[in-house]
């Protein structure tokens, strides 16, 4: 913009802008009135729901290590709030040893076992079972495609004009 109030260009610029903005405004107002079911706002997908019977996942050595030291770093440090303490524990976890971490990781496979074994349970009376149609030999098939019907008259006619041709076994 110009220093000026009354520079040509600007005030060309602000019309210009002024009356873009009628129109879309003017347009989606029509667009409203012509079709109300028109969301105004993207949906968000639902989310879908956790079984109550489900197993809780397995957590890993970090956050065993949070849980254990949680209690004692309220200690340690009083004044902190939540995010500052995690992130105290978050730089002493980083600065654990190998040797020291090795106990954290057992907890952690412990709660895999854990893990492991609730969820074979969960899928035994629970879980999704795909169930599979017993299938009668001779049995009706899907409808046959006008594809297949073009196919099956074609093969015949090549069988016909090509004797010597090898005919592929059905897997």
């Amino acid at each position: 913009m110009c220093i000026r109030d009354s520079c040509q260009s600007c005030i060309i610029k602000v019309r210009w802008f002024n009356k873009l903005k009628e129109y879309l405004i003017y347009h989606y107002q029509m667009m409203q009135s012509l079709y109300p079911n028109i969301p105004k706002e993207p949906r968000r997908r639902r989310r879908r729901r956790k079984d109550k019977n489900a197993p809780k996942k397995q957590l890993p050595s970090y956050i065993c290590y949070l849980k254990t030291r949680r209690e004692s770093a309220k200690i340690d440090y009083p004044g902190l709030n939540h995010l500052e303490l995690v992130t105290r524990m978050a730089e002493e976890w980083n600065n654990l040893s190998k040797e020291d971490r090795v106990v954290y990781q057992e907890m952690a496979g412990q709660d895999k076992e854990r893990f492991e074994r609730e969820k074979e349970e969960y899928n035994e009376n629970y879980g999704f079972r795909r169930v599979k149609r017993n299938k009668e030999e001779g049995g009706p098939k899907r409808q046959t495609t006008a594809f297949f019907w073009y196919m099956k008259e074609r093969t015949e006619s090549a069988k016909a004009e090509n004797p010597d041709l090898i005919e592929i076994e059905n897997r």
